[in-house]
């Protein structure tokens, strides 16, 4: 019944859209300077009116129709009025309207006006923005639409561009049909308030998400199949905003829903059961049917076997293996990711499982609550083992998470075993955390977590065979990065580089009672990162933002290169309160060093 009162809720916000665009044409069909009648003008190789596309839209009068016929336009287009522009198609090679990036760093087509108007494309093949962007956010998209522009786009293929396909922003509406999105680094982005609307579409074999939404957009998806898409199929990555549409067929995805998306988006491979456990693979042989077919708060056991990953978690269940070294879940090949845990999904618990193979994550959490992960190998994945951001009352035990972090495909350094982000609440409890590239756990805005009785070993920039300057501020043991008043109590740090605990403009926090000190495997060249602080149990007093309050007691700090506890500048002792062997950090960043 709410999923029926949603849909009509939104039903209706569609046809405030539609209403919004009627009106706009209603405006445009009066009659304007220079405009009483509406033109037609055509563009080809000879013969025609222009031999330009942006020659044609420059002499066109609001209304005007353009027809562009076969061939290759090598142009960045640039409409700012109400104009139709009509190609040849797009399904016959050589017959084909192509409409191909000139200037590097822009769009093929940039529709933007702070005022209200319509554009109509049809029968186009918008590809090759390359480089990176000119201006932020003019970026090599396939095409851009922002401000109060409304545009439709259909029987069009937009592919092969550098960054988005589609990229829909402000207050602009976007109705696409019949399309193909295909090969950019993002299908289509939809971001602020902007509102779109895709039927019968066909997003694939893009590098990373098919359909990405953040802000308050509204996103209306039917009859549109995403397919092959390296990350996610959809991705949401706020709450504020809402998307739409029953049953798209989705598989081959990194995941096909990943953060906020809801799960009616996504026709199921199986239809959900009533039965409350089910084997793998005596019941399903595939993973995806059999967490399909569970019912919600049901058991998967999967016996000993591979078995490939890129899987979306959408309901509560319990997803148990034999054991990590009998049972492996693997990411498909050249897939983004390996497990999608989706914020409709409470009471999730994953134990006894090897999860590897992403070539970013191993397990992504975003926007969950009340998860647990037990027991399990999280290895061998690109960027970050775990992932979780917005995410509260997740309790991560008893695992090891080894050998992740090799790349970090936002800034080209390396990655981390576990990184939190904007997560609260959380509980990691008697994890070994070791090898991974370039820290073994890193806190960012996140509050309130507790980290005890794990064993954090040889986490370092590179692996410890050489430091990366660029990922230095972040790496090490345990790093802290504004993040404020949670509790790291109990823990084992041996040979994390360059700093074994890192408190960056991080407040509040409870540091006891841990130990830190050098790898037992000797192999490491320790350096110090000039300017910020030592390896070992260190805190960031860095001017400008705030570090204060920290609690740091009776921890143990044994053979560090150039001290235990060092505040950002060395030369100054760090007015540090010894009580029984606890230290205290009562000033503010600005007042220390």
């Amino acid at each position: 019944m709410r999923l029926k009162l949603r849909w009509k809720a939104w039903r209706g916000l569609l046809l405030l859209a539609v209403l919004l665009l009627s009106s706009v044409s209603l405006v445009q069909s009066q009659p304007q300077p220079g405009a009483a009648h509406a033109h037609t003008w055509t563009v080809c190789s000879e013969g025609c009116d222009y031999t330009s596309i942006q020659a044609a839209i420059d002499a066109a009068a609001p209304g005007d129709t353009i027809q562009v016929g076969p061939g290759e336009y090598k142009e960045n287009l640039m409409i700012k009025k109400s104009i139709t522009l009509v190609g040849a198609g797009r399904e016959e090679e050589g017959k084909e309207t192509v409409i191909e990036a000139l200037k590097e760093g822009y769009p093929v087509i940039r529709i933007a006006s702070e005022e209200p108007i319509e554009v109509h494309l049809k029968g186009l093949v918008i590809t090759g923005a390359f480089g990176w962007c000119a201006d932020w956010p003019v970026c090599p998209n396939g095409l851009m639409a922002q401000g109060r522009a409304r545009v439709t786009l259909e029987d069009s293929r937009v592919s092969g561009n550098w960054d988005a396909g589609l990229y829909v922003r402000g207050s602009a509406i976007l109705m696409l049909r019949n399309a193909e999105i295909s090969d950019n680094a993002v299908g289509v982005w939809v971001g602020d308030s902007a509102m779109v609307s895709l039927t019968s579409a066909r997003i694939s074999g893009n590098r990373y998400d098919g359909l990405v939404i953040w802000g308050g957009a509204k996103v209306e998806v039917r009859e549109s199949s995403f397919i092959d898409n390296k990350y996610c199929g959809v991705f949401v990555g706020s709450k504020e905003a809402r998307v739409e549409g029953l049953s798209n067929e989705m598989r081959g995805n990194g995941a096909d829903l990943c953060g906020y998306a809801p799960a009616h988006l996504r026709k199921p491979l199986v239809p959900q059961t009533k039965l409350t456990e089910l084997s793998v693979p005596e019941d399903y042989a595939d993973l995806q049917e059999a967490i399909d077919a569970i019912a919600p708060g049901g058991t998967i056991i999967v016996k000993p076997g591979i078995y490939s990953g890129s899987l979306t978690i959408w309901k509560p269940l319990i997803l148990q293996g034999l054991g990590p070294e009998q049972t492996t879940i693997e990411a498909l090949p050249e897939r983004q990711l390996v497990i999608s845990v989706i914020s409709e999904a409470p009471r999730v618990r994953i134990t006894g499982l090897t999860v590897t193979g992403g070539e970013e994550i191993g397990l992504l959490l975003w926007g969950t609550h009340d998860v647990s992960l037990k027991g399990n190998k999280v290895t061998g994945n690109g960027w970050v083992g775990l992932y979780l951001r917005d995410s509260c009352d997740v309790t991560v035990e008893e695992n090891l998470i080894a050998d992740n972090g090799y790349i970090n495909p936002w800034t080209g350094g390396w990655g981390w075993g576990v990184y939190l982000n904007r997560a609260h609440g959380n509980h990691l409890i008697g994890n070994t955390v070791k090898w991974n590239g370039g820290g073994g756990i890193f806190l960012r805005d996140s509050r309130q977590n507790h980290i005890a009785q794990n064993t954090l070993e040889d986490n370092a920039p590179g692996h410890g065979d050489m430091v990366d300057t660029p990922s230095i501020a972040t790496s090490g043991g345990i790093v802290l990065l504004r993040s404020d008043a949670n509790a790291i109590e109990g823990n084992v740090l041996r040979g994390n580089t360059p700093y074994g605990i890192q408190l960056r403009f991080s407040s509040l926090n409870h540091v006891v009672g841990n130990w830190v000190g050098p790898s037992e495997r000797e192999i490491w060249t320790m350096q110090l990162y000039v300017g910020i602080v030592i390896k070992g149990l260190s805190y960031s007093t860095d001017p400008g933002p705030r570090a204060f309050g920290n609690a740091i007691g009776h921890n143990t700090v044994v053979r560090c290169d150039a001290g235990g506890i060092w505040p950002f500048n060395p030369a100054t002792p760090p007015p540090l309160q010894r009580d029984e062997g606890q230290w205290n950090n009562r000033d503010r960043a600005h007042r220390l060093g």
